[in-house]
């Protein structure tokens, strides 16, 4: 996507408002095929969007402003998911301290939804930047600031456990 230059004529706003007119759909279907709460969804893209218009003096000299900010929701999701996970494993705990997961896995055949949210966090992002968005494992490699053999190996491990929770056979 190229990028508006900002004359005396545009605001920063009206850029911002153009970017997320033209790629908040898709943003927001990366947060919802990452993420693992739907009901923030909405909001993390709503807050890489006001990222993106407080640093719009810099991000609007960027080739792809667009990676910049699914590159930003991606961290805000592993951000959450980070501070989520202590506070689920200590009620975890105090709920039966014999109990370690909330929900057993049914044996109804799941979803490539909910076998996405049963991946690793790093692997459902390499997965769903690669085949939701389409981006090579280049560009993955660069939006995430991790080697190219790092996306490969989680890609090949998240292709694997899909496997095995997409098949009829998958006994839980």
């Amino acid at each position: 996507m190229s990028t508006r230059v900002t004359t005396p004529e545009t605001r920063p706003a009206d850029d911002v408002a153009a970017l997320y007119k033209a790629s908040s759909r898709k943003l927001l279907g990366l947060v919802l095929a990452v993420g693992d709460n739907p009901a923030d969804a909405e909001d993390i893209v709503h807050e890489a969007y006001a990222r993106l218009l407080m640093s719009w003096h810099r991000v609007s000299r960027y080739e792809n402003p667009e990676a910049w900010l699914r590159t930003v929701a991606v961290r805000i999701i592993i951000s959450r998911h980070r501070r989520r996970r202590p506070a689920a494993q200590a009620l975890a705990l105090l709920r039966n301290s014999s109990a370690r997961f909330a929900d057993e896995p049914s044996p109804e055949p799941v979803t490539v939804l909910e076998a996405l949210h049963r991946l690793p966090l790093p692997h459902r992002v390499v997965v769903v930047m690669h085949y939701y968005l389409d981006l090579d494992v280049a560009t993955i490699s660069k939006e995430l600031d991790i080697p190219v053999g790092t996306v490969k190996s989680r890609l090949g491990r998240a292709r694997s456990e899909l496997g095995i929770l997409l098949t009829e056979e998958y006994q839980p």
